[in-house]
């Protein structure tokens, strides 16, 4: 029995620590390292946004508003959803729409979107781009697109920050449960490929 306990205490403190460095990495190391603030604000870059997490094409659309670049490709638009009468509601948003808007409907999930944002890239002859995501999406992003399109470059710009994990509030544990999924999903892809 004592054994038993000790293998599953050592067990646990190994998650621990993996979860902990995980979150330290998500939180300090790839930020520093791998976003772009968009210094270059070259305007010949399109600007891609994975839909999936909340803000994502709010922060697209903003981009674009200021001009970080003159095109937007949105990956994963439902085929349900309307989404440009959800937000080019406004004047500003509806001339936007009409030039330099554009919609991927095919995918449905992040493999998905890498394939129909390289598709949309080779379309319009793109080896640069912006690519705006959830900020814990990002690190699982970044290593899916560099292994697949490792002729292009991308700029990563995140959407939402980690300092929501120290607050205490109800998405904590919300914070918590997908941090964990991103680094096994992460992991998997490391160690069995895409």
């Amino acid at each position: 029995m004592v054994k038993l306990k000790n293998f599953l205490l050592i067990n646990l403190a190994i998650i621990f620590l993996f979860i902990t460095a995980w979150t330290l990495y998500v939180s300090v190391i790839f930020p520093h390292h791998h976003y772009n603030q968009l210094e270059s604000r070259n305007k010949s870059y399109p600007i891609v946004v994975l839909t999936g997490g909340k803000g994502r094409i709010e922060k697209g659309l903003e981009l674009l508003k200021n001009g970080y670049g003159n095109l937007l490709f949105i990956s994963g638009v439902h085929s349900d959803v309307n989404i440009k009468k959800k937000y080019f509601s406004e004047t500003a948003e509806k001339k936007f729409n009409d030039c330099c808007i554009f919609f991927g409907k095919k995918a449905k999930n992040t493999i998905g979107n890498l394939k129909e944002v390289d598709e949309w890239l080779l379309q319009n002859n793109f080896n640069e781009f912006y690519l705006v995501s959830s900020y814990y999406h990002l690190p699982r992003v970044k290593f899916l697109f560099e292994n697949h399109m490792p002729y292009r470059n991308m700029y990563l710009i995140p959407v939402g920050e980690f300092s929501d994990l120290f607050s205490l509030n109800l998405n904590q544990s919300f914070t918590i449960k997908i941090l964990i999924f991103e680094f096994l999903k992460l992991s998997y892809l490391i160690i069995f490929g895409s």
